[in-house]
This record gives structure tokens, C-alpha cells and sequence, in this order.
């Protein structure tokens, strides 16, 4: 791609991808703001409403472990095309729903389409780039998926308050479509090698939805239930016995649904290892900063988002420098700079109380998601590069998964953690929260979060001498001993 036409065309498939994972992503982050308008509409309340962001969640679970199957049996750019007009169409239900049982269903069918174009945007950068641009390609791919749950919550309150509520389903519409059209001229055809398939897997199926479903749940609500008790635990292990089962009879056949033998090599396994830990990670930032700042220090959702927009800024400068960087034989060294950029910022977090400079927590988000962009690109291309083309579909089919799941384990725990230290705190002082007078429970409720990230400090510890003694450059012999097994 070094021509003038090749750079031109390199940049507009990158458009197409990047306005659809952005599109599908931001379509997540934008549902929760207008529950509170849509439980007067619809006449019902916060239990029930909830499940138009559940139910999106659960769908793009489920969804993600067939996109393995789909891109070898009718190509990533067909796959991603069709599911763009889905989701598109769906938007559109979204904005008509009539009422809170449908909305929940429209929900849910636009989740299937979202956990579809999420991992098959990542395979088509490993189909259709040039394996020198790949780095920077996925430096652009993880931009948008910053940038979506970052501008998602601000755009939407705009649309909410002065358009209306319909409008967060409605600004999917342009995106998509252009989409589709640039991937209609740009994305280039029967390049793909596609597979015979001879049937589609539907117990592996039913076993990972069932074990993608149970985990969800689990972890959605174990901040009601509590994190160590029987329902929580209970569901927690038949979700991990039905996800053991789904992996085991993947493994047995000769066309699975998802190809776990993918982590016969090594290198992707270690790439997913790491962007597992740094999606959980990451978490403890995005979910617990903007909790701080309007529970703690009082700030509205539009304030709040302009002060954490800081970090998807920063992400947003520092991924194509390092897609730039990116070499093979300097992964290591990029993604321990990363690491060291994530230690300083979480350190600097673990000194948050209620008076805190609102100017040195931003300079702690900089530093803390410039190293996260910094760490995640060379994990992630690390290992995806170490597959043949044929099996980047389910890499990224795995990747996307584990993804998802990464995020519901977190929120979840994350709450139960800082609500028990919370409360232990207090206890500790002689008081509850329901005793304690504002400022001290707002004392105790910072204190919880700062626990939280002093775990954090100690898992990116744990992850950088991970990397330090399992990083390696494969060889040629390695990667060909792993295809082999494949």
C-alpha cells in the first residue's frame, strides 16, 4: 500500500471499520441515560428498564462466539456488511419501540448484530491489511473503542434533554450507512478463502449461551446480592461448568463453532491473557471515576464527562504513535512502558479523597489510559499476528468474548468491592451507613475506592512480570510447531 491509490484505499477501509466498531460500542454506552425518562414513559421502573441494557449486553455475548463460523462460511466482508444493515435497521426499531417489552426485545436482537461487528472489524484489519500496517490498524481499531463509551454518555444526555430520546437509537443510522457504503466500494472481494462447512454447531451454541448468560447474570448482580453469596457463587460455578463443556466439545470437532485451538499458540495466548487483565484493568478507571465525581465531589454528567474525556483523549494521540512503533521483536519493551505508565496512574489514584485537585486526578487519568493504549496494542497484535489468516476469525471471535466478559466480572465485582470496604470502614469506626453523616460516609465510600485501586497496582505488578518471563518473539519453527498441532 504505498501508492498514492494504495494509501487512499487503505484509509477508507480503515473509515469503514472504524465507523462501525464506533457505532456498535457507542450504542452500549449511550442506553443508561435516559432510563429515568424512559421508566415515566413507559410507566414501569428501574428493575424492568434495566434489561434494555442487560439484554444488549447478554445479546453481544452470545453473538460473539459465531462469528468464527460466519466468516468462514460466507467471508468477514459479507458477514460485516449484512450485520451493519441489521444493526442499522434495528436502530430503527429501537426508536419506535412502543413500549418497555419491546424496547427490551429490540435491544436484544441489535446486541446480536453489535457482538457480531465488534470481533469482525478486528478480522477484517488481519484479512485485508498488509501485515506492516496491521499495528497501526489496530491502533485506529482501539481508538474508536475508546472513543465510543467516552463521547457516548455526554452526546446522549445532549440528545436526551434537548432532541429526545430517540435520538441515541436515530445517530446510529448515519454512521452505519456510511459504513456500509464505504465497505460496499472499499472493502475488497473474494480475497477470503472460505470453508465448507458441514453443519452449524447449534449445542455448542446452546452450551455457550447458556454459560455466557449465567455468568452475566451472575456478575450483574452480585452487587445486590452480594459477591460471596449463595446465589452469586451458585451461578458463578454452573456458568463456569457450562462454559467448561462448551469448551470441550469445541476442541472434539473438526469444524467448531469457535476454534479454541488457537491458544496453541503461544503468543495468543499470551495476548489474550493480557488484554483479559487490562479490560479488567481498565474497568476499575472508567467505572469508578465518574462514580467518584458525582457521588463524591458532586458533579453533574456533563462536567463529569468533559474531566474523564481527558483519558480518551490521550488514548486517542497516543495509539497510532504507537501502531508506528510496533515491531514484533519490540513488544515487550512497548508494552512494559505502557505497563509503567498504568502503575504510575493507579498509584497517584490510591491518594483520592474527598479534596482531592480535580487537576491532579486528570493528569492520574493521562497518565493512566495513555499507558493503558500504550500496553494493549502490542498485547493484542502480539498475539492476533501469530495466527494464519483462516483462524483470525475466531481469534478475534475470542478476543471479543473474553472481552465481554471481562467487563461484566468487573463492574460487578468492582461495586462489591468498594461497597464492602465501604461499610468496613465504618464498622471500624463505630458507625453504618445509614448512621454516618455525609461527609464521613463520602470519606469511607473514597477510601473503598482507593482499595480497589491499590488491587489494581498490584495486578499490573503481576502482569508486567508475566510479560517479562513469557514474552518472546516466536520463531519461525515455534509458530510452524503450533500450526501444526492446530
Amino acid at each position: 500500500m504505498g501508492t498514492g491509490s494504495g494509501r487512499r484505499t487503505f484509509w477508507l477501509m480503515m473509515a469503514a471499520i472504524f465507523l462501525g466498531n464506533f457505532s456498535a460500542i457507542l450504542s452500549s454506552s449511550t442506553m443508561v441515560v435516559p432510563l429515568p425518562r424512559l421508566m415515566v414513559l413507559f410507566d414501569t421502573d428501574l428493575s424492568v428498564i434495566q434489561w434494555a441494557v442487560t439484554a444488549f449486553t447478554l445479546a453481544t455475548g452470545i453473538a460473539a462466539p459465531t462469528v468464527g463460523y460466519l466468516c468462514g462460511r460466507f467471508g468477514s466482508r459479507r458477514t460485516y456488511i449484512v450485520t451493519l444493515a441489521g444493526f442499522l435497521g434495528t436502530s430503527f426499531l429501537c426508536a419506535s419501540a412502543w413500549n418497555v417489552e419491546t424496547l427490551i426485545l429490540f435491544r436484544a436482537v441489535q446486541g446480536l448484530f453489535a457482538g457480531v461487528i465488534i470481533p469482525v472489524t478486528m478480522t477484517l484489519i488481519y484479512t485485508y491489511v498488509e501485515r506492516r500496517e496491521q499495528a497501526f490498524a489496530i491502533s485506529m481499531w482501539s481508538m474508536s473503542g475508546v472513543l465510543a463509551p467516552a463521547c457516548g454518555p455526554t452526546v446522549a444526555g445532549f440528545l436526551v434533554e434537548y432532541v429526545n430520546w430517540q435520538g441515541i437509537f436515530l445517530m446510529n443510522v448515519p454512521i452505519s450507512l456510511l459504513a456500509i457504503i464505504i465497505s460496499l466500494k472499499f472493502l475488497p472481494k473474494g480475497q477470503e478463502q472460505l470453508e465448507v462447512k458441514k453443519g452449524f454447531d447449534l449445542l455448542g451454541l446452546v452450551l455457550g449461551t447458556l454459560g455466557t448468560t449465567v455468568l452475566l447474570v451472575a456478575f450483574s448482580f452480585s452487587q445486590a446480592w452480594g459477591i460471596v453469596s449463595v446465589r452469586t457463587l451458585g451461578l458463578a460455578a454452573l456458568g463456569a461448568l457450562f462454559i467448561a463443556a462448551f469448551v470441550r466439545r469445541e476442541l472434539g470437532l473438526a469444524q467448531p463453532l469457535l476454534n479454541f485451538k488457537t491458544f496453541y499458540y503461544k503468543s495468543f495466548a499470551i495476548g489474550s491473557y493480557s488484554n483479559f487483565l487490562i479490560t479488567l484493568l481498565l474497568n476499575c478507571s472508567i467505572y469508578l471515576l465518574p462514580l467518584y465525581l458525582q457521588s463524591i465531589r458532586g458533579f453533574n454528567a456533563v462536567e463529569t464527562g468533559l474531566i474523564v474525556l481527558v483519558g480518551p483523549i490521550s488514548v486517542a494521540i497516543v495509539s497510532p504513535l504507537v501502531g508506528k512503533l510496533y515491531r514484533r521483536e519490540r513488544a515487550k519493551a512497548i508494552a512494559l512502558t505502557g505497563l509503567t505508565g498504568m502503575l504510575i496512574g493507579f498509584a497517584m489514584l490510591t491518594r483520592l479523597d474527598t479534596t482531592t485537585p480535580i487537576a491532579y486526578i486528570m493528569i492520574a487519568i493521562v497518565i493512566l489510559e495513555s499507558g493503558m493504549g500504550t500496553a494493549k496494542i502490542p498485547a493484542m497484535n502480539y498475539g492476533m499476528e501469530a495466527l494464519p489468516k483462516e483462524l483470525s476469525a475466531h481469534g478475534s471471535s475470542i478476543t471479543s468474548w473474553l472481552k465481554q466478559g471481562a467487563s461484566a466480572f468487573a463492574v460487578g465485582i468492582i461495586t462489591s468491592v468498594v461497597l464492602m470496604r465501604t461499610n468496613s470502614r465504618l464498622l471500624a469506626i463505630g458507625t453504618t451507613g445509614e448512621q454516618a453523616p455525609t461527609e464521613l460516609y463520602n470519606l469511607a465510600y473514597a477510601g473503598g475506592m482507593t482499595d480497589v485501586f491499590w488491587v489494581a497496582l498490584v495486578g499490573v505488578l503481576t502482569f508486567a512480570l508475566t510479560l517479562v518471563f513469557c514474552m518472546k518473539p516466536a520463531t519461525d519453527d515455534q509458530e510452524k510447531m503450533a500450526q501444526n498441532a492446530a
